[in-house]
């Protein structure tokens, strides 16, 4: 299934609270792979611990889908 989740961080400029981002985890914790176009060190750390795979290597979502189907 592909789906777009707003996260609300299109304004992101860098900075960011531990509640914020909780509440970005929490959009994203059902999902088994999420494509991003900008991750920091600590969000990229909560991916990992929840076992959630990510991709920043993408040029467009169907470029992405047809990565993530070869893989």
């Amino acid at each position: 299934m592909v789906e777009i989740r707003k996260t609300g961080s299109d304004s992101f400029t860098g900075r960011h609270s531990q509640e914020q981002l909780n509440k970005i985890i929490g959009l994203l914790s059902d999902c088994g792979t999420v494509l991003v176009s900008r991750i920091g060190m600590g969000a990229l750390e909560e991916l990992k611990e929840l076992g959630i795979a990510f991709s920043t290597d993408y040029i467009s979502l169907k470029h992405a889908q047809e990565k993530l189907v070869i893989a």
